[in-house]
């Protein structure tokens, strides 16, 4: 993803990266951020995003970051209490 002089990799590996997607990023940059958190609600890069989620300035996709977070968070404790074979 390249972002006027900025060139963010494919990894989202710090608290900036996550921050300059949700100020600058493409739909299909949010898209894949969002997707990620998704698959892995409770990994590095979901507690990055709230990180960068609850510092940034912006209004819109760092709300929606936390809420749905806090949502997918419950949705998989819920199904790790059931257990694979319940």
């Amino acid at each position: 993803m390249k972002h006027q002089n900025l060139i963010v990799p494919d990894e989202y590996d710090h608290v900036t990266t996550i921050r300059s997607i949700l100020e600058r990023g493409h739909s299909s940059d949010l898209i894949r951020l969002f997707y990620r958190l998704r698959q892995q609600p409770f990994s590095e890069l979901a507690d990055l995003a709230l990180e960068a989620a609850r510092t940034s300035e912006i209004y819109g996709y760092p709300q929606m970051i936390e809420a749905c977070l806090l949502k997918w968070r419950s949705d998989d404790t819920d199904r790790q209490e059931i257990g694979p074979d319940d």
